[in-house]
């Protein structure tokens, strides 16, 4: 179920430039989703709720030391790049269903509404600022929590 860090942020990234910050959400909710629906997340990335919530710079380190990804400066904004879509793998069903619904949850929306939509998630919601986010151990809690 695992999956390689660089190759969820190609499947993430095909047909689409990122801001780095987008990004990384978007790892953390595929991260996220994959707890819910399996108990596991799809990378071994270890989460933290910092100052602008689920963040992790290693996602900007990853992809500029990948020869699949481009980056550069756009204003403000560090941008990610897929050079093309060969570099991005085949997943399972469940994979391919996690990363289509991240997908879909952040391509219609404008970054504010994005981040709603981040900062609505029980991890972010439930855990100290500026403390890991055990997201297996969060998603047993919230599978658990009467509907």
């Amino acid at each position: 179920m695992k999956l390689d860090t660089a190759d969820l942020m190609a499947c993430l990234c095909a047909d689409k430039s990122l801001s780095k910050a987008r990004l990384a959400k978007m790892v953390y909710l595929a991260d996220w989703y994959a707890c819910l629906e399996t108990g596991e997340q799809l990378t071994d990335l270890e989460w933290y709720y910092d100052h602008y919530g689920p963040y992790l710079s290693k996602i900007f380190d990853i992809a500029k030391s990948d020869a699949r990804f481009e980056t550069f400066r756009a204003g403000r904004a560090d941008i990610i790049r897929l050079k093309d879509n060969s570099g991005v793998i085949k997943l399972d069903q469940t994979q391919t269903s996690i990363v289509d619904r991240v997908r879909g949850a952040s391509s219609a929306k404008q970054f504010r509404e994005f981040l709603k939509l981040i900062y609505g998630t029980y991890p972010i919601r439930t855990v100290d600022q500026y403390s890991r986010l055990n997201l297996p151990v969060l998603a047993k809690e919230f599978n658990s929590l009467p509907r």
